[in-house]
């Protein structure tokens, strides 16, 4: 077979296999599971007339995703991350208390566009709604001194623009890169001795959440 034939055979073999290659994505499903930072850009309310700001300070904690592949570049994920926040007192007369800690677990559900290469690289871009729910919260004596017993947190929906990347290490699994915003609120109400309402508070989150973590096709 002369050098011009093999070039041609070659070709027309790659040029079938390429529709086949994106054919075998569709309908793909995967999990994935990310250790990830949630910072949130956090900008609460003036506590009564104290003058001070209940803080949220940047922490780690774990997040579990599912994605569904409907179409070559169309995909939907759910995905539910859980992380302890620490919390403080920000200026006026409370200034450098401990406030305690909260857990949150924000659920979201995106729409993802990814972009068809034919590579071991496969980023994609998604938006969506998340949830930011709360519970697990502790007090801390700093603030039980000053006279609350406890604050009840109370979760609320958003919206959540994702990017991210995964890089294939084999035929299943695969490496994951993802960022994404969540538009969060939550409302906290702070209750002195008797359980009386003290105050209410709003609490804009909306975290960046940054994670890496480990997925595997099935």
């Amino acid at each position: 077979m002369t050098v011009r034939k093999t070039l041609l055979v070659a070709l027309v073999m790659v040029s079938c296999q390429i529709p086949l290659m994106a054919w075998a994505q569709q309908g793909d499903r995967s999990w994935v599971l990310r250790g990830v930072v949630i910072a949130p850009d956090e900008t609460s309310q003036t506590i009564a007339d104290t003058g001070s700001r209940l803080a949220v300070d940047s922490s780690a904690g774990a997040e579990l995703a599912f994605t569904y592949l409907a179409t070559r570049s169309l995909a939907v994920e759910a995905a539910l991350s859980v992380t302890r926040l620490d919390l403080s007192v920000l200026g006026g007369t409370a200034d450098g208390l401990d406030a305690g800690t909260v857990w949150t677990a924000p659920v979201t559900l995106t729409l993802q566009y990814r972009v068809p290469l034919f590579s071991d690289y496969h980023p994609y871009a998604g938006v969506g709604v998340a949830w930011g729910g709360f519970f697990g919260y502790e007090l801390a004596s700093d603030v039980e001194a000053v006279g609350l017993v406890d604050m009840e947190w109370q979760g609320s929906a958003g919206l959540v623009a994702q990017a991210g990347l995964d890089y294939d290490s084999g035929e299943k699994w695969f490496v994951n890169l993802d960022l994404a915003y969540l538009d969060l609120t939550a409302e906290v109400e702070l209750l002195d001795h008797g359980r009386h309402l003290y105050d209410e508070i709003e609490l804009e989150l909306d975290p960046w959440v940054i994670g890496l973590g480990v997925g595997h096709r099935f």
